[in-house]
């Protein structure tokens, strides 16, 4: 008896529900890649307003009031993150090891309202000058959007531990400009496994995340690398 190719499980994937992925991973890609910029952007913006970077700390003129705002800006917003992870049902933020535990138990889909609040906690926990880095809760952030965006097309199982992969890739290719060590990530931390159903997808969404970071928002490489040398053959 012939499989039939229609059913999920069931012989080879439809080429249009292939190709479907596929567009639906670029489609994530954009989303994420944007979310991302404008997340490293709003750091960048607290920070700057609320005196934490060494730029607006040199122009600020009066020094005692300085002092007084050193200690208040991060117990405020301490105070506000605090709150807002009351919000969430675990009263802790979610961070990329519960993406790839929601891939790996399958147990479901991330839940859309706890990532926006981890990521709302993170942006004023960041912008209010916590020594902790932005790229986890970028990747955490990117998964939440894939796994929204397998929810609103009424995919399968399968198919949302693809797009949070999606999600993963393209927040590391923007924010690292990095597109290859997005899809290497996304297929090794998160799957687990390659596979062509989830490569091609994956690919898209960090190919085109990559593209609207460096042509679209004109940003910069994060690591400059001013001279090249040619390692000799011992070297390696």
């Amino acid at each position: 008896m012939t499989p039939d190719p229609t059913l999920p499980g069931r012989g080879p994937l439809p080429v249009f529900r292939f190709l479907g992925l596929v567009v639906l991973g670029a489609a994530i890609g954009a989303v994420a890649a944007m979310v991302a910029a404008g997340f490293v952007r709003g750091v960048l913006w607290l920070n700057e307003l609320l005196l934490i970077s060494p730029r607006s700390r040199m122009m600020f003129a009066h020094h005692e009031l300085l002092v007084l705002i050193t200690v208040a800006v991060p117990t405020l917003g301490g105070l506000i993150v605090g709150h807002l992870h009351r919000l969430i049902p675990e009263q802790r933020p979610h961070t990329p090891a519960d993406a790839i535990a929601a891939v790996q138990t399958r147990r479901g889909r991330l839940p859309a309202r706890a990532g926006g609040i981890t990521a709302l906690s993170a942006l004023i926990s960041l912008g209010a000058g916590a020594s902790v880095g932005q790229y986890g809760p970028l990747v955490h952030l990117g998964a939440t959007l894939g796994s929204l965006g397998a929810k609103l097309m009424r995919l399968g199982r399968s198919e949302d531990n693809i797009t949070i992969a999606c999600g993963v890739a393209a927040a590391i290719a923007t924010a690292f400009n990095a597109p290859l060590a997005g899809i290497i990530f996304a297929h090794e931390v998160v799957l687990r496994h390659y596979a062509l159903r989830a490569f091609a997808p994956i690919a898209a969404a960090a190919l085109v995340g990559h593209v609207i970071a460096t042509q679209v928002l004109a940003q910069g490489a994060l690591f400059h690398v001013a001279d090249t040398a040619v390692p000799r053959a011992w070297e390696f």
